[in-house]
């Protein structure tokens, strides 16, 4: 007798846990019934007959399922204790029974799993507290297998590998098991599948069709769900039905109970009546042929219906009108059979009603405790409410596109499965050889059937589970470890400052960008000393936190303070963004529906910094800020005041209006778009991430907030329509060595002062934001010369006319830029001799050290080793006067590079003053930062230097 797992059986170790487990329960609780209790038992005779005649496995033609009513939580061990100890401690494991228990009850602890496991149990899920409940669950799938002839693999809900064996994550899996036989209910998940030995063909299955406890004084029963339908009609031999009624273990355990809630109750009269076996082929004879042709039926439309393993579906045969009717009829004849029983004990018939689901409805959205009706249902300790009921696709893969069924195979194999599982995987499933027993004759049997690779990819079926693994596989010793990996391998690429971006050539860090927590005007800030500007700075801090705990109670904040916030999550919430759970402006604002609407009116400020690109995009941002304006009828169109053409017209148009003669303004078309926050003036999108500003996004945006009059697009990039070609290059078809920019914009715009595409687009922004009176651009410094282009290009093409922004027409309300650089040098400057003459750094430090140290010096790398490596004579100290030249060469770069985009937003200001005195405009502030010490001395340095020069 074997002891490990093979095809027809479990371990003996797992098959003695669960004989064991459910002898003392069987043993205790008909202890607890003959001792403590008042029992009465009808029909055993022939339902022990029935046991009898089921007990050798191998002579079984079909399976067996009990139904009966659900009114307590002690109604699955109380009835099977009324049986005798023969049949607790004489019965294998495989000749017991099978039942469902909930997944977030029975299963929501490892001990509480691995007791039911043990206790043959599997999990189901429900829809009401999981997304991955419904009829088509796999725990239905592997009910059905039990009631047909197997063995049957876990496809298609195999678990995942690492959870094949036992451990801490995965207990509901036989631990003396090499066999991968463990499918899956959520797909993180593991449990043993009963279908995949032959030793559980045709099982005996208990199940509670009404899906919940209900106990009510006139002892009727809820409407039963589908799941006994698919038991019946699904599977491969029609199965033996047995009725039972229960009474009295309402009384036991009920749901009203008082401490101590998890004792049943003593002394309590407790009625089981086995009714008779129901006649098959009188009762579901004809649901199963209809169901047989009505699959045959699907075959023919699609063949890839006739591959499905037993219990599989496709949508067809799903959700048809006719299999659910099949499911409704199949159902109904189920309850009658325990109505009957039912009536057997005297009861008088229930109201017709209580079969339908409408009836129950009527409760309402209350799920447990005590009905309308004094009634009484389930009431668990602690639920995880999910937001959305829908089950998961129980679909096969081989009925879905080409295309999903590629994408779901390589999600799933480079996604789950790392390269050690795989490999270890296969050592563990390696074919037995002829030499090795007669146990490779029943392990062949249990292979499912395979298709050619191609063929295989053609039809979109899945890969063919890999076989079963040999019982008597041996460790093997470890193999002699290999060469150390190159050190290559193991250094670290990835800079210390992940947010490094290049200004004028130069590399600036994260830590020298200017980030102003009073950026955007519109609100005052709180003293830096106040209690007030301490707390939100902490909640900003540990914003994930509240998200997680206050939750819904942010959306009472008042509104000033959330405007403070938002400003205080953008500076001090920076390097949390990776992780953030905020879904955007959900949590400070009732945005959830048109309703809401009133909820923000008085809004006026929104500060993103940071956000766009870290916990927002601009589309996702759109999406919040506009809703869809409601669809006006034509009465209410031509209800409406006309507006006359001209004012002598009035009085003309009032009394007859033509439409052709008198046509509406172009600005009276209703807009398909309105604004949810209707008052909002004040907006910062400042500090994006590079890759997710996209302009288009922007522009399509701002057109619908007309209301807007200061902006802040501090640190944006290069405005261009195509940000990933800019790198790209496209080569002509003809002429190889001939190339041209993929976009509009490319690496070489701003040397060859080429802005024709970022004109365009700030030309668009001005006609979007014609309301304007203060714009901050500061960290653009890439992108300035857009502001002030001539039109004229280094190639010398034609000139554009007037190709910048509207400084005299949509933007002519301006009254304040900010074009500073954004950022500040890692020095205050150095020494005007060094600035000025800003020499080489090799030419600065040749004659100083030996010729070794100029290849250091001169390309900045480490000194590579080599027969002509000269760093062996040269001591620290020469090294140290190395690294140092190497760090100020470092800061004369940055200090001439922040020069430069002070030049560029001088010529700014020059060019726009220019053009207002010329056409007599308004004055506009030019700011360039400035607001600390350190950055204002920077600042005033700089632009002396300037205009000196």
């Amino acid at each position: 007798m074997s002891v490990g797992a093979t095809a027809d059986r479990p371990s003996a170790w797992w098959r003695a846990g669960s004989s064991m487990t459910m002898a003392e329960i069987g043993a205790l609780c008909r202890g607890f019934l003959l001792g403590l209790s008042k029992l009465e038992v009808n029909g055993l005779e022939s339902f022990t007959e029935l046991l009898d005649s089921r007990r050798d496995p191998t002579t079984r033609t079909r399976g067996l399922i009990t139904v009966s009513n659900h009114i307590s939580v002690m109604d699955d061990p109380l009835m099977w204790g009324a049986l005798p100890l023969k049949y607790h401690f004489n019965l294998p494991s495989y000749n017991r029974r099978w039942g469902f228990g909930s997944h977030d009850i029975c299963f929501a602890t490892r001990p509480g799993a691995i007791f039911f496991t043990l206790g043959q149990v599997l999990p189901t899920h429900r829809l009401a507290y999981s997304p991955h409940g419904g009829l088509f669950q796999s725990t239905i799938t592997q009910g059905i297998r039990l009631l047909s002839k197997g063995p049957f693999p876990a496809d298609p809900h195999f678990a995942k590998v690492d959870m094949q064996r036992w451990s801490s994550r995965s207990v509901c899996v036989d631990p003396f098991s090499e066999l991968p036989t463990a499918y899956t209910t959520t797909g993180e998940d593991a449990t043993i599948a009963p279908s995949a030995y032959s030793c559980n063909s045709h099982s005996w299955i208990h199940i509670f069709p009404e899906g919940k406890i209900h106990q009510t004084p006139q002892k009727i029963m809820r409407y039963f769900k589908w799941g006994v339908s698919r038991l019946i009609l699904e599977s491969s031999e029609c199965p033996d039905v047995v009725p039972i009624w229960i009474e009295g273990t309402d009384e036991v355990m009920h749901e009203d109970r008082k401490f101590p809630r998890f004792l049943p109750r003593p002394f309590k009269s407790i009625s089981v009546t086995f009714g008779n076996k129901a006649d098959r082929e009188a009762i579901f004879g004809d649901l199963r042929r209809r169901w047989k042709q009505l699959r045959e039926k699907a075959e023919k439309a699609n063949p890839a219906v006739a591959q499905l393993p037993l219990g599989v579906l496709s949508e067809e045969l799903m959700f048809d009108k006719e299999a659910v009717q099949l499911r409704e009829e199949c159902t109904r004849k189920v309850r009658e059979l325990v109505l009957e029983v039912r009536r057997s004990r005297g009861l008088p018939d229930e109201d017709p009603k209580a079969s339908l689901v409408d009836t129950w409805i009527q409760e309402g959205p209350k799920k447990e405790g005590k009905m309308k009706d004094d009634s009484w249902f389930s009431m668990p300790k602690k639920y995880n409410k999910y937001a959305s009921i829908k089950p998961a696709n129980t679909v096969h893969p081989s009925l879905q596109g080409s295309s999903t069924g590629r994408q779901h195979g390589s999600s799933s194999a480079s996604g789950d499965r790392s390269v050690n599982d795989l490999i270890h995987h296969l050592r563990r499933t390696q074919v037995n050889t002829p030499g090795e027993g007669s146990a490779n004759t029943n392990t062949s049997t249990a292979l499912p059937r395979t298709l050619h690779p191609t063929l295989r990819n053609i039809f979109a079926v899945p890969e063919t589970p890999p076989p079963r693994p040999r019982n008597n596989a041996r460790a093997r010793f470890r193999r002699t470890p290999g060469p150390p990996p190159p050190s290559s391998w193991l250094e670290n690429t990835t800079p210390d400052d992940t947010r490094t971006r290049k200004r004028e050539g130069v590399s600036v860090g994260d830590s020298q960008v200017l980030h102003r927590l009073e950026r955007l005007p519109g609100v005052t800030f709180p003293p830096k000393d106040s209690l007030q500007h301490m707390l939100l700075k902490s909640m900003a801090t540990n914003w994930m936190w509240h998200v997680d705990y206050d939750g819904e109670f942010l959306l009472e904040l008042p509104d000033r303070i959330k405007i403070l916030l938002l400003s205080y999550i953008g500076m001090y919430s920076r390097d949390v963004h990776q992780n953030f759970r905020a879904y955007g402006l959900y949590n400070l604002f009732a945005i959830s529906n048109e309703d809401n609407i009133s909820m923000v009116k008085d809004i006026t400020r929104l500060d993103m910094s940071t956000a766009v690109g870290s916990w927002i995009s601009v589309k996702a941002l759109s999406s919040q800020l506009l809703v869809p304006a409601p669809a006006r009828n034509s009465a209410t169109i031509q209800e409406e005041k006309v507006i006359p053409v001209s004012w002598d017209d009035a009085a003309d148009v009032e009394q007859d209006f033509d439409p052709v003669l008198f046509p509406s303004s172009p600005l009276s078309k209703p807009t398909s778009h309105i604004l949810r926050f209707s008052n909002l003036r004040y907006l910062s999108l400042a500090h994006p991430n590079p890759v997710n500003a996209k302009w288009g996004s922007l522009l399509s945006m701002l057109p619908h907030i007309s209301t807007l009059t200061h902006l802040s697009l501090a640190h944006w990039p290069i405005p261009t329509f195509t940000p990933n070609a800019i790198h790209t290059r496209v080569r002509h078809p003809t002429i190889p060595s001939l190339t041209f920019a993929a976009g509009g914009t490319d690496t070489y715009t701003a040397d060859e002062n080429n802005w024709v595409e970022a004109a365009g687009i700030l030309r668009k922004l001005c006609r979007a934001t014609y309301c304007l009176k203060w714009l901050d651009l500061e960290g653009c410094g890439e992108w300035l010369g857009a502001l002030s282009w001539d039109g004229r290009a280094t190639d010398g093409g034609q000139p554009y006319a007037s190709p910048w922004p509207e400084w005299n027409g949509s933007w002519r309300d301006i009254e304040w830029i900010g074009l500073g650089p954004g950022w500040l040098p890692s020095c205050k400057g150095v020494d005007d001799d060094s600035a000025s003459s800003a020499l080489p750094l090799g030419a600065s430090m040749h004659a100083n050290f030996p010729p070794g140290v100029r290849l250091i010096v001169e390309e900045s790398l480490p000194p590579r080793a080599g027969p002509d490596d000269l760093t062996s004579i040269l001591t620290d100290d020469d090294l140290r006067q190395a690294n140092l030249a190497i760090e100020r060469q470092k800061r004369v770069n940055e200090w001439k590079a922040y020069e430069d985009e002070l030049r560029k937003a001088r010529k700014v200001e020059n060019h726009v003053h220019a053009i207002r005195r010329e056409r007599g405009g308004k004055w506009i502030h030019f700011s360039f930062g400035g607001d600390g010490d350190e950055e204002r001395k920077l600042l005033e340095k700089a632009l002396r230097n300037i205009d000196r020069r």
